[in-house]
Formats: C-alpha cells, sequence, structure tokens
C-alpha cells in the first residue's frame, strides 16, 4: 500500500476547492451580466421613454456621462414634475445618428453638382 502524505493531500484538496470557487464566482458573475443585458435590452426595445439608466445603456455610456450631455444641452430629455429625466427613445437615436460622416461615393456626387461663385460648376 502507497504511503500518503497527508499535508500534501490536504494542500492539493484546497488548491482544488479555491479553483472550484474561483469559477463558481466567475460563472455567477458571467450569468449576472448577461442577464443584466437581457432585462436592459428588453426593457429599452419594449419602451418609448426611458429613464436615464436605460438611455446611458442604449448609449454605452456612464450615466454621469449622460447628465453631463443633459447638462451641457447636447441631448434632448424630460423632467416632468422637475423629478427624474426621461428621454424618448427617438431622441437618442437621432442624438446616436448625428454628425454623419459620407463614404468617398457620397461625397463625389456633392462635388460634382456643386456651383461655385457665379453658379459655374467644376
Amino acid at each position: 500500500m502507497e504511503k500518503v502524505n497527508l499535508t500534501e493531500l490536504f494542500t492539493r484538496l484546497a488548491a482544488k476547492q479555491e479553483e472550484q470557487v474561483t469559477l463558481t464566482k466567475q460563472g455567477t458573475e458571467l450569468l449576472t451580466e448577461l442577464l443584466h443585458n437581457l432585462y436592459m435590452s428588453h426593457a429599452i426595445e419594449s419602451k418609448p421613454v426611458l429613464n436615464g439608466r436605460e438611455t446611458a445603456y442604449m448609449l454605452d455610456v456612464s450615466e454621469d456621462h449622460l447628465y453631463r450631455l443633459t447638462s451641457q444641452k447636447k441631448l434632448k430629455f424630460y423632467k416632468p414634475e422637475g423629478k427624474k429625466n426621461y428621454f424618448l427613445k427617438e431622441d437618442v437615436i437621432a442624438f446616436m445618428l448625428r454628425g454623419e460622416q459620407r463614404t468617398v461615393e457620397e461625397i463625389g456626387r456633392v462635388a460634382a453638382n456643386y456651383k461655385g461663385k457665379g453658379g459655374r460648376t467644376w
């Protein structure tokens, strides 16, 4: 019969348990994050009016940055009775789509139709 070193055995067992706890904790954190994302996506999709947390999630910014955008009047919002800020989803989408960057083809079409001073075309 093989001699077993109890100290080594307990050390290996403790390491395995610690590894399992770490994996379980990571799994729990991942599952929590996935559930949060699923909830937020569903909440945003199903409502025309969003609260600050939902709007920040939709814009992929922090809530602090969102309130900076509102205080600088860069993003349209509603504040019924002077309380919480609310946002129309269509306003948030419009905000996300501003600052359009044209393609080379679009720039070429605009340039072809451009008339300079005196009505000259180039």
